[in-house]
């Protein structure tokens, strides 16, 4: 409670600052009107635009960028020998409409912006906005999966600050790089970039790049199944977070370390850590994180058998996702407290929890979530007899699959027509859904021993 007070009061007085500076623009807005200062109104209006977009009013921020745009464009065709400076707060303008967009998560609109902003950053060789915008332009372009176009920014990114000198910026789009390439599968150039901006964070003193260096050479070690070497680097990512007093770089170090002792099968070690994760992020109140870390806690459980411990996990983690409004965190923990239920045999609760997560992932459209919803349905149904059910479940979630080309999930749909069939004591069709799913499970299998 004295946790959720505090927030509370932050988030007050973080409002209240903005509100101040809202009122504190308009006041000078209204006055560079009156006066027929249009230079002063653009710039009034870009920074209210700010203020309302820190506030999370994006729409409004979108409003007054729009027209401090639109004011800079008139001035720099009316104004002679002023224009390199009207552009370059144009260019200022659109990266801000590219923050706004990409709050907003729509990264494509982000792009446009950002480019738009590039391009007048180059003609006016402005070097500190030129860097600014790759970074964004990187991390845009990562968002929407576009990894190599974003190691693209990233390279210029990295060569300008190499130009530049400046170190710290370096190590910063080695990560950056890095991240890029683990999403592409070039885990070892990852592992390479990591390494680089490590060295660079011990020459130069930063301590907390030096932890994420680790934390993100980790996380390679970790995919590529070399969790010992993962647990060395998470081990060094937490000593350094102690000696800072970063409880944020704390929290995830133990969280990190549970998942890579969980993939080690060491179910109770990583409890441990988790359980320390879980505590420091209580107390920096970070309410995403605790989900996220309530529902690791409650997987390492199951594992253990120990289901009850898992539920209470899952129903704090689904109490959290309601307070924030998350109905995406929400529909995950009713999914979870299905699966627990199902393990301990208890199918009618099991059902009722996968239907509460299905309604919720149809209505935000997340069909591929929706898709395996279906398919738990499925199989919670075969364990209660209910046959021409669950054959219902496994159709709908088998027709999604295939519309959004998911072949895991359709093999795993066509497996549980499979054992329905058979149940129902159709042989036949039961052996050619399973022909079915087994000639797909062999190609992904394949794709993966190509890669």
């Amino acid at each position: 409670m004295t946790n959720s007070l505090i927030k509370l009061t932050q988030e007050s007085d973080y409002q209240g600052r903005y509100q101040r500076t809202i009122e504190f623009h308009e006041q000078r807005l209204r006055i560079a009107i009156e006066r027929g200062d249009h230079a002063g109104e653009a710039a009034c209006l870009n920074n209210l635009g700010m203020a309302y977009h820190s506030l999370g009013q994006y729409e409004e921020a979108i409003d007054y960028y729009g027209h401090s745009l639109e004011i800079e464009r008139q001035l720099s065709a009316s104004e002679s020998g002023c224009d390199r400076e009207h552009r370059s707060r144009a260019s200022r303008v659109w990266g801000n409409l590219g923050n706004v967009y990409h709050s907003l998560g729509e990264y494509q609109k982000a792009i446009k912006f950002y480019q738009q902003s590039l391009a007048i950053k180059r003609e006016l060789d402005d070097v500190g906005g030129l860097v600014t915008c790759l970074n964004h332009l990187g991390k845009a372009c990562c968002c929407l999966g576009q990894y190599q176009q974003a190691i693209d920014y990233y390279e210029q990114l990295l060569a300008m600050e190499r130009e530049l000198g400046d170190a710290r910026g370096q190590a910063k789009s080695l990560i950056d790089l890095g991240k890029a390439c683990c999403c592409l599968g070039q885990h070892q150039q990852a592992i390479a970039f990591y390494q680089e901006s490590l060295v660079i964070a011990r020459e130069i003193g930063d301590p907390g790049v030096e932890a994420t260096s680790f934390s993100n050479l980790g996380k390679a070690y970790c995919t590529l199944g070399q969790y010992q070497q993962a647990i060395e680097c998470y081990q060094q990512s937490l000593v350094i977070a102690r000696e800072i007093g970063d409880p944020r770089v704390e929290a995830t170090s133990f969280s990190n370390l549970g998942k890579a002792y969980y993939c080690l099968g060491q179910y109770q070690r990583a409890i441990e850590c988790y359980q320390q994760s879980l505590a420091a992020k209580r107390e920096f109140g970070d309410a995403r994180g605790i989900i996220a870390c309530l529902n690791h806690l409650a997987k390492a459980y199951c594992c253990l058998e120990q289901y009850q411990q898992a539920i209470d996990c899952y129903e704090q983690s689904l109490l959290m996702a309601r307070e924030i409004g998350d109905p995406r965190g929400q529909a995950t923990s009713f999914s979870n407290l299905g699966n627990a239920y199902h393990y301990l045999g208890q199918y009618p609760k099991a059902i009722e929890y996968h239907q509460q997560s299905l309604a919720i992932k149809q209505e935000f459209g997340d069909r591929a979530g929706t898709a395996v919803s279906l398919n738990k349905l499925g199989k919670a149904c075969c364990s209660v007899g209910e046959y021409e059910r669950a054959i219902d479940y496994y159709r709908s979630s088998l027709e999604i699959a295939r519309e959004i080309g998911e072949r895991s999930g359709e093999a795993y749909s066509l497996s549980g027509l499979s054992n329905a069939y058979y149940c129902l004591g159709q042989c036949q069709r039961a052996i050619e859904y399973h022909q079915q799913s087994l000639l797909i499970l062999r190609e992904l299998r394949e794709c993966l021993v190509l890669q």
